[in-house]
């Protein structure tokens, strides 16, 4: 489970963990709509990290969401997409959940 990070300033300083920074970036951008996500892996990518981001359903009829996150060594989000849960695991190597 993952804490909710809303109520931090999205314009402001990175966090040095990048899958901290990709997970609140998830929770206020990518699926608003979402109260939890985690990171189900990460790689290193040219000086970045892709973090791959679930987020968890929001009810019983609802179904999970993935993204994939760019994060810069500051920490800032550079690049931010929704995706599919293969697509994730494609991009980080065979991470999965």
């Amino acid at each position: 489970m993952s804490e909710d990070n809303r109520d931090t300033d999205a314009s402001g300083p990175g966090d040095p963990d990048p899958g901290k920074a990709a997970v609140r970036h998830v929770l206020q951008e990518v699926f608003p709509d979402r109260l939890e996500a985690s990171v189900i892996g990460s790689t290193s990518r040219d000086g970045t990290v892709l973090v791959g981001v679930k987020a968890a359903p929001r009810g019983y009829f609802s179904t999970a969401k993935y993204a994939l996150v760019t994060v810069d060594a500051a920490g800032q989000v550079v690049d931010a997409e929704s995706t599919t849960r293969g697509d994730v695991a494609r991009e980080l190597g065979g991470a999965d959940e």
